[in-house]
């Protein structure tokens, strides 16, 4: 059975709008689920607290009441068990920065966050996770609540500051990383932009034209893959330079060959061949009695 070309392009067609409609998300930043936190993040919040705790144990305490000293060492105590717990907020809004989050949308607590909840200050906790969720605790110094709250237990607001770590939910190392899909899609976009290019180049003078219509298709795919990833650093960054040069390449020879492929459809055409089309010729008219006219002639002409 033999199968001609044109009988395939159908299924051509299909194939690349499926390709380019498998770039959209990427396109408009839909990203994979973030990895989970590493233990190195975890690690470094604790070296964190830990390091607050032994500041907080140092300081002179001659200034706070006998009930004040006995809540701050309660909050301690708290923050130890927080720390060896090992489970801190994620930065789920914004990976590439460090921010702090009291309450993260999972609802895992912040240290100062748990500190309140503990001591029965679950209602304060909500209100500020939900109208200044990313804010700074030394930025809650307009809060009476929360300055009464430090106040009893015993901690200074300059001390709750010190004890609020940022949160990082994707560690930088973890940003180069290629995404499986945006890999597979690169390998798809990169092996049919060089099968377009191949049968686009210059030498191929009787390249159907199918082919630079070919080439136009999956040269934009490949610039939309790429151009996105342009600024994105570490592999992404290269995979997205190799996608918009390849796919810009596939997409100027592509041109190239309809271009060609028009001027000789052009030159086919004898020079004596008769024109085709519809010729129209009005001649104004005055007659000896002063009334005017028009004639019209109408000629057809064709091959």
């Amino acid at each position: 059975m033999n199968v001609h070309r044109k009988d395939l392009l159908p299924f051509a067609g299909i194939a690349i709008a499926l390709l380019i409609a498998s770039v959209a998300p990427l396109w408009s930043g839909t990203a994979e689920p973030p990895v989970p936190v590493t233990q190195s993040e975890i690690t470094r919040i604790q070296e964190h607290l830990r390091t607050v705790e032994s500041e907080l144990l140092r300081r002179d305490l001659f200034h706070l009441s006998v009930r004040q000293q006995s809540a701050r060492m309660q909050h301690i105590q708290l923050l130890r068990e927080y720390r060896e717990r090992g489970l801190f907020p994620h930065n789920h809004d914004n990976p590439e920065r460090q921010l702090p989050f009291f309450v993260d949308h999972q609802g895992t607590h912040c240290a100062v966050a748990y500190l309140l909840a503990r001591s029965g200050r679950s209602d304060l906790v909500q209100r500020v996770a939900q109208g200044r969720n990313n804010a700074y605790v030394a930025e809650l110094a307009d809060d009476p609540e929360m300055v009464a709250w430090l106040d009893s237990a015993g901690l200074s607001l300059q001390e709750a500051a010190r004890i609020q770590p940022m949160y990082n939910w994707q560690p930088q190392e973890e940003t180069s990383r290629v995404s499986t899909e945006y890999a597979l899609l690169s390998a798809l976009s990169l092996g049919f932009g060089s099968v377009s290019i191949a049968t686009n180049l210059p030498g191929n003078r009787e390249a159907p034209g199918w082919r630079g219509a070919y080439g136009l298709v999956i040269g934009a795919y490949g610039i939309a893959l790429g151009v996105p990833k342009l600024d994105a650093g570490g592999t992404p960054q290269v995979l997205g330079v190799l996608n918009t040069a390849v796919g810009a390449t596939a997409a100027l020879l592509g041109a190239r060959t309809l271009w060609q492929g028009s001027r000789r459809h052009v030159a086919a055409v004898p020079e004596n061949a008769p024109a085709s089309g519809v010729t129209v010729t009005a001649v104004p008219l005055l007659g000896v009695d002063g009334r005017a006219g028009v004639s019209m002639q109408v000629k057809f002409a064709g091959p």
